[in-house]
């Protein structure tokens, strides 16, 4: 289990990662994000406008890592801005809702759209959320881990009201961050001073094989 931000000085870190949290309007990305940081589940909330982010700093298996976590609108007029963000990204979250049959039926366009911004073999996982509305599930469970087996991605099933999953999601998506980073590190070794010279401007708010991880309620 990664170690948490208050423990951890946030001006010392191994790895500066960006993660992007994509998927449909009213999936819980928002609510995915500020869970994850600490932040108290809201019943009720606005959708974002353009993106909003926080900062997490965590210890994974004695590596520290500072990880900048983008919430993306997913409403179509915001598109022309968010897409600008997926350039320099380390990671994505595309989430869908599993009582919204067609918030998963749109996953591909999002892998396409992540795809046309990204380099290829930025990690990937699938999130079908909301795990807690279990009388409610539309998006079969055994479907949606096929899915994301075929596209060679994990699947989580997550409730952000509950907490569940949340933290094996991150953790799982920054182990293969963290992989690819040291494989291209291999072939590239200036890559390994690239967070020395990174500049971070927070957010006032912010704070500092596929079938067995398809965790759910």
């Amino acid at each position: 289990m990664a170690q948490k931000n208050e423990t951890l000085d946030p001006m010392k870190y191994d790895y500066l990662f960006k993660l992007l949290i994509v998927g449909d309007p009213g999936v819980g990305k928002s609510s995915i994000m500020t869970r994850y940081v600490g932040e108290d589940f809201e019943e009720c909330t606005t959708g974002t406008v353009g993106l909003d982010f926080r900062i997490r700093i965590i210890q994974l298996n004695g590596i520290r890592i500072r990880l900048q976590i983008w919430d993306s609108a997913g409403h179509e007029r915001y598109r022309p801005l968010t897409t600008t963000y997926y350039r320099g990204s380390d990671g994505i979250l595309i989430v869908y809702d599993i009582t919204d049959d067609q918030t998963f039926e749109h996953v591909t366009s999002w892998i396409e759209e992540v795809n046309r911004f990204t380099d290829k073999d930025v990690p990937k996982i699938v999130v079908g959320n909301k795990c807690d509305l279990n009388t409610r599930i539309s998006v079969d469970n055994a479907r949606a881990r096929e899915y994301a087996k075929n596209n060679g991605m994990f699947l989580f099933q997550t409730s952000a009201k509950s907490s569940k999953n949340i933290e094996n999601a991150f953790e799982h998506l920054v182990s293969m961050m963290i992989g690819r980073e040291m494989a291209l590190a291999k072939n590239d070794p200036d890559r390994s001073d690239r967070t020395k010279s990174v500049i971070l401007h927070d957010n006032p708010r912010s704070k500092d094989n596929p079938n067995d991880n398809s965790g759910c309620c």
